[in-house]
């Protein structure tokens, strides 16, 4: 959450988006880099402006779900009232207040609502939308109640219970949401986490309110938005989409030139004080440039960001790139389509090819240029001299970074992983064209089916054995449900 994305971290974008909605507290649940976190926290409360939102980091080792934190949460007993529940590598301007207002209205019309959870529409292909979130919800069409939420994935057949049609008049199916994982919560939901610990993600808390309303009487609604911004920072392939979206200024008023000491010009191209340009340089739109950055003569420079303190020499091309903080990239350079982390030194001559990342300290060069998709790592405090110079040059230090994967994964598939698929990919996609099936509970193979291990096949042959008295001795169903839910 402290990577710089378009020369601000990502954790900041997040903070902005709740203290414009007026949010006045804030708990941030971390369980790595606490240290650098709450250092942040106090830097960013000490110098953004009229700031009345207070803001705690609670940090531990234990947090590996967003479950441990509710359950944390609930422990602490400091929720009284309605909360925002949202991930950290969030960025956005959706009308939070709307949205609060909507869920009271929920909970005053359904008193076991406990969650009301955003949904932006976006149809399928969308630039916003990502393959890891493609969902289908189905909803009661005039109440927005959630009936059903399914990840689709890469699946092809989904199964959709068919008591939804048969108990309700009118439902809608949607698969025309981008699912913005923002909720507005009641102080009903971190007790709810801490009774059931197999929430682990808020996916798994709706199905199981959704699986368990009849016996808990609890439910949840979606609130659906046609307008506004909302996108997490989950990959690398989001990472570019929503850079590009913040320098095309799809998500204002969160936009570069908000900061201080930021010019935005023509062609969306923003700079920062202390920038040096050559008079040759060319800069041609969605460029956001660091403090003290410096162009040489005859550089090009297209829709990318550079960090603060970096020196670009002469000759050099920079197209659809993401440069961090403190990077020398001397003569001749060409860089397409890459991420550049802090500190790298590329020499005279090199070549970066699409899809590629170069991590922290990593030094290239000369003359030499990457594959396609390449991820070079180093690390300072490891002594070593051996490095492969066909793949990092006479001068470089650094590794090629390599995944343990099955030799059958073709390097297309391994760059689509990196950097998500193409716009060509997409246009002749047909996963989309899923078929449903609508499952009958009642059915025959449902029945059949036993739980396979010892822990299930005891709770199994308990809630069948309660069934079955509760036939014979004509046992009232309110009383069989608690026992059911008691075993």
């Amino acid at each position: 959450v402290l990577l710089p994305l378009v020369n601000r971290p990502l954790l900041e974008y997040t903070l902005q988006m709740l203290k414009s909605a007026g949010i006045q507290e804030t708990f941030i649940f971390s369980c790595a880099h606490s240290q650098q976190i709450k250092q942040f926290v106090l830097e960013w409360q000490r110098f953004s402006a009229n700031n009345s939102m207070s803001v705690s980091v609670f940090a531990s080792e234990t947090f590996q779900s967003m479950g441990d934190a509710m359950r944390e949460l609930d422990a602490k007993a400091i929720i009284k009232s309605d909360f925002i529940l949202i991930f950290g590598d969030s960025i956005g301007n959706l009308p939070l207040q709307e949205i609060r207002a909507q869920h009271k209205k929920n909970r005053q019309s359904d008193k076991g609502c406990v969650m009301t959870t955003v949904f932006r529409r976006a149809k399928p292909n969308h630039r916003i939308r990502s393959v890891e979130d493609e969902f289908v919800i189905v909803v009661h069409s005039f109440t927005n109640k959630i009936f059903h939420f399914e990840k689709v994935m890469n699946n092809r057949k989904l199964q959709i219970p068919l008591n939804i049609f048969r108990e309700n008049p009118s439902v809608t199916i949607h698969h025309d949401l981008h699912d913005t994982h923002l909720s507005i919560c009641s102080i009903n939901v971190p007790p709810l986490f801490t009774d059931n610990f197999d929430y682990e993600t808020r996916d798994a808390f709706i199905n199981g309110i959704i699986v368990h309303e009849e016996l808990l009487g609890n439910s949840i609604y979606s609130h659906i938005v046609d307008s506004g911004y909302s996108a997490r920072v989950i990959n690398i392939a989001a990472y570019d989409r929503v850079s590009r979206d913040i320098l095309q200024r799809y998500t204002h008023p969160t936009v570069p030139d908000m900061q201080n000491n930021c010019t935005y010009q023509r062609h969306n191209i923003y700079k920062k004080s202390g920038v040096h340009l050559a008079v040759d340089t060319k800069i041609q739109q969605n460029v956001a440039i660091g403090t003290g950055t410096a162009f040489g003569n005859k550089s090009f420079i297209t829709d990318s960001t550079v960090g603060s303190h970096c020196r670009i020499g002469n000759n050099v091309i920079i197209e659809d790139s993401y440069i961090w903080n403190d990077v020398i990239i001397e003569d001749n350079c060409v860089l397409k389509k890459c991420i550049i982390a802090d500190r790298v030194h590329l020499k005279p001559n090199v070549k970066i090819n699409a899809g590629s990342i170069v991590s922290f300290d990593v030094i290239l060069g000369p003359n030499i240029e990457l594959k396609p998709f390449s991820r070079i790592n180093f690390d300072p405090s490891v002594e070593n001299e051996n490095f492969d110079e066909s793949i990092v040059g006479k001068e470089g230090k650094g590794y090629l970074y390599c995944e343990e994967t099955d030799s059958s994964v073709e390097e297309e598939d391994l760059a689509q992983d990196i950097w998500g698929e193409t716009d060509e990919e997409n246009e002749d996609d047909d996963r989309f064209t899923n078929s449903t099936t609508f499952s009958d509970n009642s059915s025959d193979d449902e029945r059949n089916i036993s739980p396979p291990n010892d822990e299930l096949k005891v709770f199994y042959d308990e809630v069948v054995d309660s069934l079955q008295r509760g036939i014979e001795e004509k046992v009232k169903c309110e009383n069989l449900i608690l026992e059911i839910n008691s075993s």
